[in-house]
């Protein structure tokens, strides 16, 4: 008897074919935003994670702020008072960059410098492929060594090992010692396309960067004690920059783990933003289907009617109309599924700087909600028609 019912149910649906059709396209356009929102969730999650990889994750990073004046910028010498006087920092290191012209095989091309000390590896999630890195030695010495990005090894002389040659910086030559191994990309800027010099090479040799300190960067000894480092760090650098009680300091101090937090709050609060319009299109779309199954009891009476005389049950009655609403509303759900899918994988055919990871869970969530609603926007009315009288509905 239920799948006689079910069928009657199918049959009466297509019978109503625009009606069902405008009934859906809320169903089709919240399902389609809510699939949509959690692969741009998931997407924009997997590129933060991808872009901040580069970091120790008990990296602190120090840059000067915006209000500060040029005399009281970060110096390489901060680095060498703070560390000493720190209780919960093992290591730390100095990153002052620049851009100049490289040159070799008889072409130039214009690339970032990042200037360090010999600690860079210790403090970045990064190794050298081939080669070495430079010592303390080297950098005590100002020699004139680098280490390049696989993307410059590349493009002068199109192979990766490249330890042993020569490039011009400015007017000086260098001898490549290392070959940094893969390494990602963070607003636009490859670490593959970066020549890594001794910061006190840089100063010396490299016109431009001298002084040029953008950034100090310390790891925490452990994952409980970056905070303490970090206000340690705060602490010394506001008495070496003679900073006052009250007064607004002339650098930030960011936790790695602080940045991803803010961020990832800021990006739940959007997708639960937004989520929560889809959620409230589905609703109202419920209360569409509600209006639409009230319509469709109106219009049968007297098909209730007959099948409650040819021995229909109530509950028969009720699983009739609970099955349009449902089926409905599902198909609505799958409709929108399907859209988001291909929409997902046209964008991740562009270049869009991240890709849109697709989730079970907003599949799910839009399935198992869009199937709730149908149930609860429908029920009243199965219910409603169920209890006509037979013989008033046969009138």
């Amino acid at each position: 008897m239920n799948l006689s019912i079910l069928l009657l149910a199918f049959k009466s649906l297509r019978s109503n074919k625009l009606r069902s059709v405008l009934s859906v396209l809320g169903i089709v356009i919240g399902t389609f935003t809510i699939v949509f929102v959690n692969a741009i969730s998931n997407g924009v999650d997997s590129f933060i994670k991808n872009q901040l990889s580069f970091l120790n994750a008990t990296s602190i990073f120090v840059e000067p702020s915006s209000t500060s004046f040029a005399s009281s910028r970060l110096k390489e010498e901060d680095l060498d008072e703070v560390l000493p006087k720190t209780k919960y920092v093992s290591v730390g290191t100095v990153l002052s960059m620049g851009r100049a012209n490289v040159s070799a095989e008889g072409e130039t091309e214009a690339y970032m410098l990042v200037g360090t000390t010999e600690t860079f590896l210790e403090v970045m999630n990064f190794s050298v492929e081939i080669g070495r890195y430079f010592t303390k030695n080297e950098v005590a010495a100002s020699d004139k060594v680098v280490i390049v990005g696989k993307d410059i090894a590349k493009k002068f002389f199109d192979r990766e090992d490249v330890v042993g040659e020569s490039i011009t910086i400015g007017k000086k030559k260098f001898r490549i010692i290392g070959v940094l191994g893969d390494a990602p990309s963070i607003s636009g800027m490859s670490f593959n396309a970066i020549v890594y010099i001794p910061y006190t090479t840089s100063k010396r040799f490299i016109v431009g960067t001298s002084g040029n300190t953008h950034a100090l960067v310390f790891v925490a000894k452990d994952a409980e004690s970056v905070t303490l480092a970090a206000e340690e760090v705060r602490t010394i650098l506001r008495k070496l920059h003679n900073i006052r009680e009250g007064e607004v300091d002339d650098f930030n101090v960011f936790e790695q783990k602080a940045m991803v937090s803010a961020i990832n709050l800021i990006t739940g609060a959007l997708t639960f933003l937004l989520i929560g319009i889809a959620v409230l299109i589905l609703i109202v779309s419920g209360v569409g289907i509600m209006n639409i199954m009230y319509a469709s009891v109106a219009e049968r009476t007297q098909d209730i009617g007959v099948m409650r005389a040819v021995g229909a049950r109530q509950k028969d009655i009720i699983f009739q109309f609970l099955s349009e609403s449902v089926t409905l509303a599902l198909f609505g759900a799958l409709v929108g599924i399907g859209f988001s899918e291909a929409f997902i994988f046209l964008l991740n055919r562009l270049d869009l700087g991240f890709a849109l990871v697709r989730g079970n869970f907003g599949d799910i969530f839009a399935l198992g909600f869009t199937g709730t609603l149908a149930v609860f926007f429908g029920i009243y009315p199965a219910i409603r028609a169920s209890k006509l009288d037979p013989v008033e509905a046969l009138k």
